[in-house]
């Protein structure tokens, strides 16, 4: 317990920063109710804990505007690669180069934007007559009969076998 001789100088800088405990607290304040000099030594820290809180406000709390500065600015969000906004761009150009290169198919030898004319397609039609061992047969008897009758007799020969390519090739060749 303090007398009002002894001056607690070593815990009036806690007692304004609150750091006593709650009995300390209590001897403190009974002695700065009787000591004139002690209550002007808390008044004098008061005062200097309330500058040392200023400063520290001021040091630590940034310029206005500042603080924006210093946030980093955020990032748009980024669109799809294949968006709608990508695809019009390059459905756009196929359908100009499509158009481009149909123009130029109209274009002819002659370059009067007619239509090319086809190169001119021919049609050869052959037929093979490969004979049946029954066919091949009746040709030998026919062979034969000739060979008997002597040189002087014209030699036949069979006719061929109608095909539907032959039969077509005749048609066409008639009218």
């Amino acid at each position: 317990m303090l007398t009002p001789q002894q001056h607690p100088s070593r815990l009036l800088s806690d007692y304004v920063l609150q750091l006593l405990s709650p009995v300390e607290v209590q001897e403190v304040e009974r002695h700065l109710a009787a000591c004139d000099e002690c209550r002007a030594v808390v008044r004098h820290e008061r005062q200097v804990a309330r500058e040392v809180r200023g400063a520290l406000l001021r040091a630590t709390q940034p310029a206005p505007g500042r603080l924006r500065q210093l946030r980093p600015t955020p990032r748009p969000p980024r669109r799809p690669f294949l968006s709608a906004a990508t695809l019009r761009p390059v459905a756009a150009l196929a359908v100009l180069m499509l158009l481009f290169l149909g123009a130029l198919q109209l274009d002819g030898p002659s370059g009067n934007g007619a239509l090319a004319h086809p190169s001119q397609t021919s049609l050869a039609v052959t037929a093979t007559v490969t004979p049946t061992a029954t066919q091949a047969a009746e040709w030998q008897n026919q062979e034969m009969a000739t060979a008997a009758a002597g040189p002087s007799v014209l030699r036949r020969l069979p006719a061929p076998l109608s095909t539907p390519l032959a039969a077509a090739s005749i048609e066409r060749a008639g009218s």
